[in-house]
């Protein structure tokens, strides 16, 4: 793959955005267009944490020294296993970055009646610290190509709230998306999340209009958004469901078609629309490619709305 392969000039329409392809290496799972061409090569390896949990990397195939990337962190949802994800997770490591998706301590959610979020929040903030010393480590598969500074995080689900509770306790996340997980209660201080108003990252919601139950889409909570501190923005794909952004079901995980609504969208289709907010959303805060700027807050955002494909909340600076 050539580095710094321009993306096209032209806005890309809900119909382009229907072309099916079927991924080669042996993967079964279609692709749809989000008019983001990969920019680089990308390999995997496994590594176990001191938890005893597994985490997979997807990163860059360049060589030592070369380039330099920002690290992202995938917090799936709850118990779901990283291979519901892993798709989503090469495609952002194709836009160059150090992706590394994250498995739960325990069960992930519940340790006799309690929550684990502060265990999350040690994992990933583990994970950037391990990160950092691969870098500096020779012999290491990321030995010299991580921009152990900027650092994203992005989850769905509980993975989102994993993910939002990150950001709000650590400051180095420089940039965050939820997918799917936008309300929480104020009154308790925003559940396991936190008080997003003291979160330093950037953070962008990316809402399931159908999501229904597992969205947290209830009366008695609150938009996130309206809690963020700039820049922000909130963007709901109206037909979409909640279980649309995983790509394949497996184990609990099964339990949220039974919960939440289906939305009327493919599946795919509604990952590509994600893909194409917050693949730009990482490359603006992170990278500082402020053209890519036009993917949420530009041409291309603008066509999504008219197109009655989305609904935009923007607090940007």
């Amino acid at each position: 793959m050539v580095h710094g392969f321009q993306r096209g000039q032209i806005a890309f329409t809900v119909a382009v955005l229907f072309i099916f392809s079927v991924v080669v290496s042996g993967c079964d799972v279609p692709v749809v267009d989000d008019g983001l061409p990969p920019i680089y090569t990308v390999s995997s390896f496994f590594h176990k944490l001191p938890d005893g949990s597994e985490v997979t990397v997807f990163y860059p195939k360049v060589a030592s020294g070369s380039e330099h990337f920002p690290i992202i962190i995938f917090s799936g949802g709850w118990n779901l296993a990283r291979f519901s994800y892993q798709e989503t997770c090469r495609r952002i490591a194709e836009a160059g970055y150090i992706v590394i998706s994250r498995f739960y301590p325990t069960l992930g959610y519940f340790a006799i009646g309690l929550t684990l979020i502060d265990e999350h929040i040690n994992q990933v903030q583990n994970i950037i610290d391990w990160c950092t010393l691969e870098n500096m480590r020779a012999g290491s598969l990321l030995y010299d190509i991580v921009e152990p500074e900027k650092i994203g995080l992005i989850g769905h689900s509980f993975g989102g709230e994993c993910t939002l509770a990150a950001a709000v306790a650590d400051p180095r996340i420089g940039a965050a998306v939820s997918l799917d997980l936008s309300r929480a209660n104020q009154e308790t201080g925003f559940g396991i999340v936190g008080d997003v108003r003291a979160t330093k990252a950037a953070v962008m919601y990316i809402v399931a209009g159908k999501g229904g139950y597992c969205s947290g889409l209830l009366e008695s909570l609150e938009p996130l958004f309206d809690y963020t501190p700039a820049p922000t923005i909130e963007v709901t794909i109206n037909d979409a469901g909640h279980m649309d952004f995983i790509e394949r079901i497996v184990d609990t995980g099964l339990f949220g078609y039974v919960l939440c609504p289906e939305g009327t969208l493919p599946p795919e289709f509604v990952r590509a629309v994600a893909r194409r907010y917050y693949i730009p959303w990482f490359d603006v805060y992170l990278k500082g490619k402020n053209t890519e700027a036009r993917y949420f807050d530009g041409d291309v955002s603008e066509e999504d709305e008219r197109s009655g494909l989305v609904t935009i909340r923007k607090n940007l600076p």
